[in-house]
């Protein structure tokens, strides 16, 4: 057997040069006899043709993973669809995107290379036609986008997204949660429909470059969000970040029709002034030219795109699109065409902060709940920074509940930015949005010219929140509001009975719910897969008489005068994690990151778990089981939190200086306490 056309294309090489190897009597078993000429045959019983004593030295590997074994390493480059070829030195296992000419073969003792056979495949119809009625669809997903928008009552100035949420037929969910705070994770499951516990990527980079939730058990027979649409008729497209880079390499290639046209990068942003959040470089940036922009071009591009597809079937639904786009911006740096200045005073303290309070931990908060985000990047900078020494003896005394040991971190955090800088940042942020609300803009612009507004639905989401100095916080990757808590604002087209008019919707909601709920309003009698995690919205987008709604002119609060009753067993509810472990050279506790020396996950030293309700958020900071892949339910909790959400207006003010105080051992909560910690059990167990 020799590679399939298609992946000798995508490696660059023709079925004759693979054929004329440089290994003569080599066969699978191998020799460490080294010939220029041969064939290359495989074993009927191995997915590689190898050659021993060989490397591939002449092509750059664009992934190293740590294999013991040949087979291993073989499996490892015919799991990753980027992968042509591989070269295992010892125990590296480097993956290469194409298979190098046989000349420059390189004779090396020891070291064994091999060429993938790819996956049989099975020969397959191809797709029916999509269903009559089939509903065009266009995501756009901006990256590190918190709900600081217009119209989330907050003081970004998106006008583009106001009118958008104002228009009819358009559903805002102001109480919308992700599933992780962190890009990789977050994306994998709401374009999977799965828990990070299922999709196995928890943190970013994920602990299967390349594979991404592929690499998770039953993950390749999964069928993504873009999939489901591909597989009933439609023309699949992408353009930006959907996907994280390299989870799952190349955005998952099965899952579109037509390849990515655009690949983002974090270039694109240059000749800026800054200011620097740490020492390790830039975060925020004004750019001369928007044409240097990456969303810039990434609209521009999709924006081609979109005319091709609505004039091939888009338009007239003989073949519906499904138009993924993701935007950079407003993720660090928050860089943005300087124009954007004018919208935002040049007084750095003119932008709405939290309080003096809001900007410290909460009150009887434990200190794993919290990381230093300066320390991740830089080492501990700052007045008041102090790094965290890791507890003796396996962590025991962080193990106990509520413990308040120094090296647990109970209680505040010493402010350590200043709120003048602080101030510069947050405009720069909501600069940033302002870009993006203008390329989200220029996309919906683009739907009227192109005569498909009135038959695609239109989804804008953030992958996750950010933290700008809340909780004395920055970035993400925590479980308070400000980190899970991102934009969902959903359109759908008028019908023949009219449309609804533009509501907010007040109800918990998770991204897992975007899968099945797309699924449900675009192809009308069609199910959406089986086990998917989420549930179909598509009730609350259509029925506009439930009390929980809203006019969109106004925001949609959870607000009573008194604390909030202990919640139901089985109201709305959205679950969230995050992971925790020990930075070695710091001593400090942070998210699994590379910056915190990246582990697999076998190796997490904790996870915190958390379920927000109409009223309430509760937390709890578990052991992990490395074995089990799970938390250990055995072991002591490490810590709890819960907060009450009763004076939370849905305002800027209310957003940002909410959970302020721990009230999970207070006795007149214990009722709330064990519900929510029944249904994490239910969920995480």
């Amino acid at each position: 057997s020799s590679l399939t056309d298609g992946r000798m294309r995508g490696a660059g090489v023709s079925r004759q040069s693979v054929r004329l190897a440089v290994a003569a009597a080599l066969t699978c078993a191998g020799t460490s006899t080294f010939t220029p000429h041969g064939t290359l045959p495989f074993r009927s019983d191995s997915p590689c043709a190898l050659v021993h004593n060989t490397a591939f030295h002449s092509v750059d590997s664009y992934r190293t993973v740590t294999e013991a074994s040949v087979s291993g390493c073989c499996m490892a480059c015919q799991n990753d669809t980027s992968c042509a070829a591989f070269t295992l030195n010892g125990r590296d296992c480097h993956l290469k995107l194409t298979v190098p000419p046989n000349s420059s073969w390189l004779h090396s003792a020891g070291i064994t290379s091999g060429i993938v056979r790819p996956i049989p495949v099975s020969p397959t119809s191809p797709p029916p036609p999509a269903p009559p009625g089939a509903l065009n669809v266009l995501l756009v997903i901006s990256d590190d986008l918190r709900p600081t928008l217009g119209c989330y009552s907050q003081p970004a100035q998106t006008p583009y997204l106001d009118a958008f949420a104002m228009s009819p037929g358009t559903t805002t969910f102001v109480n919308a949660y992700v599933q992780v705070a962190w890009c990789s994770p977050s994306r994998n499951s709401f374009l999977t429909g799965r828990r990070p516990d299922r999709t196995r990527i928890w943190t970013t980079p994920g602990t299967a470059p390349g594979l991404g939730f592929r690499a998770a058990p039953g993950g390749q027979s999964w069928v993504t969000l873009p999939g489901y649409f591909k597989a009933h008729g439609y023309t699949v497209t992408a353009g930006g970040k959907i996907f994280h880079p390299d989870e799952p390499s190349n955005n998952d290639p099965r899952s579109w029709t037509e390849p990515q046209e655009w690949q983002y990068s974090y270039g694109g942003y240059a000749d800026c002034q800054h200011v620097a959040l740490n020492r390790s470089g830039t975060e925020w940036c004004a750019v001369a030219d928007s044409e240097t922009a990456v969303d810039t071009k990434t609209v521009d591009v999709m924006s081609a795109r979109l005319q091709r597809m609505a004039a091939s079937g888009g338009r007239d639904g003989s073949r519906p699109f499904f138009m993924a786009t993701g935007l950079l911006k407003p993720h660090l740096p928050y860089a943005y065409p300087s124009h954007y200045d004018g919208l935002y005073s040049d007084d750095p303290t003119s932008y709405p902060l939290p309080t003096d309070s809001g900007r410290r931990m909460p009150t009887g908060a434990p200190r794993i709940a919290w990381y230093d985000y300066l320390l991740s990047l830089t080492g501990c900078s700052g007045e008041g920074c102090a790094p965290v020494e890791r507890p003796p003896a396996v962590n025991t005394t962080c193990r106990v509940a509520n413990a308040t040991p120094p090296q647990c971190g109970a209680g505040n955090v010493t402010d350590i930015f200043p709120r003048a800088q602080l101030a510069l940042l947050a405009r720069a942020y909501a600069a940033a949005i302002s870009h993006v609300d203008f390329e989200i803009g220029r996309l919906l612009r683009a739907l009227e010219v192109e005569g498909v507004a009135n038959n695609t639905i239109v989804l804008v989401v953030g992958d996750h929140g950010q933290n700008l100095g809340e909780h004395n916080l920055f970035s993400k990757m925590t479980l308070y509001e400000t980190s899970l808590r991102a934009p969902m604002i959903l359109r759908v087209p008028c019908g023949p009975h009219g449309c609804n008019p533009p509501r907010n919707e007040g109800q918990v909601v998770e991204f897992l719910d975007i899968y099945p709920t797309l699924a449900a309003l675009a192809l009308h009698s069609l199910p959406p897969p089986p086990d998917l995690d989420g549930r179909d919205l598509s009730p609350l987008v259509r029925n506009s008489s439930q009390d929980h709604r809203h006019a969109a002119s106004a925001p949609a609060p959870v607000r009573l005068d008194r604390e909030p009753e202990p919640p139901s067993p089985n109201e709305s509810a959205a679950f969230s994690q995050i992971t925790r472990c020990w930075k070695s050279y710091e001593n400090a506790l942070g998210p699994c990151s590379v910056e915190f020396g990246l582990k697999s996950a076998t190796e997490f030293d904790f996870m915190g778990m958390s379920v927000r309700v109409a009223g309430w958020r509760y937390t709890e900071w578990r052991v992990w089981n490395g074995t089990a892949l799970a938390p250990d339910w055995s072991a002591p909790l490490v810590a709890s939190e819960l907060y009450a959400h009763s004076v939370d207006d849905g305002s800027f003010v209310g957003f940002v200086n909410g959970e302020s105080v721990n009230v999970a051992s207070d006795p007149a909560n214990a009722q709330t306490v064990e519900v929510l910690r029944d249904r994490l059990r239910l969920v995480f167990g």
